[in-house]
């Protein structure tokens, strides 16, 4: 950029700050939009040579390309969305070409593609959600729309040439490790060999259908939020939303005074905070996509947002936590009716579980057409719910806005080395992992989304870059050791897994309440550190002397 052009970019840039952390009066809020927009005239109005180039990655390609002297290693990914996308264009960009993607669905997407109810989209600022190599300046709002980011995933798919590798509805059913190679079948009875095993199913791909009595006696439409039917039109139906996750608010809210009725049957209420989500103008797309540069200080604002203020306040930071509480009290007392504020008020810490990101919910629930329920849910009959008071909810569509199986993780694909445990005995006691990326006793597998990886309300793109960037260094190490595959020493696993667990004695999500962070047995299978520490030991890479590399069977 010139000296003009980066002095506005400037401007622009603080004056957008100062916006999105601003909770001061609408007056403010207005003139804050109205100068960023003048800003915008000015910049689009620069010559085209004034732009300036765009800044390096924030999470950089540490890494070293395959030697080509060296045989290509058979490599399969199971699973197209976030973290198999991004784990192929990295190995692509290493010079890695034996790479084969396999996807259950006929599309890529993962969790993206299977989600479609009304108003599915992100909780984490779309700027952010995003990998640091292909910045997107066309989302058309703070949080984007399921479609977006769908459309988002299969446009890096088809530019990093990552589309072609793909196997479409190949759902795999075992994988074996035996003589040095990983044995992968898949239904039909189909099979390939690998020589790297890399899961990315991450956590949110097994829907929790919950275990009320008669839910299958139900006459109406009963769907998980993953199963929604896009041809249904909620207009003249009766519709019961279990659940009040963020799904289940998202659902709420779009349905909000376009069905007949809308009953929402809530076990907790949830803190919601009231961020925002504002609609961007094509005149801001337009200047971002001139201007690459600022496309990626804004990047960097939200990264260092979501790592330090929002990413402490979980791991301990009071003051930080203070700021959401008081945001969410806040919005709490929006609700007129003092009863229904009582219903939607919860009872745990602030974080505990994760946090709602909605600015509309409590006012939709206001609505004429919304009913809270918040008596337990007793059985389904023919007709609807009964709730254990007795009483009985009519409904035409019910939808279970249940969540996932979180702790599943790659169990579904039913790991095994030939003659030892399989991964659903190694993890009889809780899932573990060594630095969220390996697993020790499972030879040449890494784990994207696995346990102790950064989730909750962070950003999945940000989490996986980070975890592919130290898989491709270990990848590169593998190599370099001339060795047939690599594991982590069992004992370094283990210590591992006891320092996550004595930083949870620190977070919010050991403070009493349930959520889906903790695993059966109470323990918390996430990163227990801040995301700062997270991103420097994902890029700080392996330390070799934690993993065993094994000679060749042959």
């Amino acid at each position: 950029m010139v000296a003009e052009a980066r002095r506005l970019a400037d401007l622009w840039i603080s004056t957008e700050m100062e916006r999105l952390r601003s909770g001061g009066p609408e007056e403010r809020a207005q003139e804050l939009a109205d100068l960023q927009a003048g800003i915008e005239r000015q910049l689009l109005e620069l010559p085209p040579e004034e732009t300036g180039d765009p800044l390096p990655p924030m999470i950089p390609a540490a890494f070293k390309a395959h030697d080509p002297r060296r045989k290509q290693p058979a490599i399969v990914i199971v699973g197209a969305g976030v973290g198999g996308i991004c784990m192929a264009v990295r190995l692509r960009q290493a010079g890695f070409t034996d790479i084969t993607i396999l996807e259950k669905a006929g599309e890529p997407g993962g969790t993206w593609h299977h989600n479609r109810y009304p108003g599915v989209a992100c909780d984490v600022s779309s700027y952010y959600y995003c990998f640091s190599f292909h910045l997107n300046p066309g989302w058309s709002q703070m949080f984007a729309p399921g479609d977006e980011i769908r459309a988002y995933l299969q446009g890096v798919a088809d530019t990093y040439g990552i589309t072609p590798l793909i196997r479409f509805d190949s759902e795999v059913t075992s994988c074996t490790y035996e003589q040095d190679h990983w044995h992968i079948r898949l239904t039909g009875g189909r099979a390939l060999d690998a020589d790297i095993l890399i899961s990315a199913v991450g956590f949110l791909h097994v829907p929790h259908r919950p275990d009320i009595p008669g839910l299958d006696t139900f006459h109406g439409q009963a769907v998980h939020s993953t199963q929604w039917d896009p041809s249904l039109d909620p207009k003249e139906l009766k519709i019961g939303v279990v659940g009040t996750g963020s799904s289940a608010v998202q659902i709420v809210s779009a349905l909000a005074g376009k069905a007949e009725s809308v009953s929402v049957f809530q076990r907790t209420p949830q803190w919601v905070f009231p961020y925002p989500n504002e609609h961007y103008s094509e005149r801001r797309k337009q200047v971002l996509s001139r201007y690459p540069e600022l496309m990626g200080r804004l990047f960097e604002f939200f990264a260092a947002w979501y790592n330090g203020e929002f990413g402490t306040a979980v791991v301990g930071n009071q003051d930080a936590q203070e700021v959401f509480r008081s945001a969410c009290v806040a919005n709490l007392e929006t609700i007129r009716d003092e009863e229904l504020r009582r219903k939607l008020t919860p009872d745990y810490p602030i974080m505990c579980k994760r946090l709602v990101f909605s600015s509309t919910y409590y006012r939709d629930l206001q609505d004429p057409s919304v009913h809270l329920v918040t008596e337990p849910v007793g059985k389904v009959v023919p007709e609807g719910i009964v709730t254990a008071d007795g009483a009985l909810h009519e409904l035409d569509v019910l939808v279970l806005a249940t969540g996932f199986k979180t702790h599943a993780f790659c169990r579904p694909l039913n790991i095994s080395v030939a003659g030892g445990p399989s991964l659903e005995e190694s993890w009889k006691d809780g899932a573990a992992s060594f630095e969220s990326v390996a697993v020790s006793g499972f030879p040449n597998l890494f784990v994207l989304g696995g346990p102790y990886s950064t989730v909750g309300n962070l950003s999945t793109m940000s989490c996986t870059e980070l975890q592919t960037a130290y898989i491709m260094r270990l990848i590169n190490a593998l190599e370099d050791s001339g060795a047939d595959a690599v594991v982590p020493r069992a004992e370094a696993q283990q210590r591992f897994v006891a320092e996550m667990q004595s930083h949870a004695r620190d977070t919010i999500w050991l403070s009493g309440c349930k959520s889906w962070y903790l695993d059966a047995n109470g323990t918390v299978t996430i990163w227990t550190r801040t995301p700062q520490e997270f991103r420097e030991r994902m890029l700080r890479g392996p330390d070799l002397a934690d993993f065993a590399f094994l000679p060749s069977c042959a």
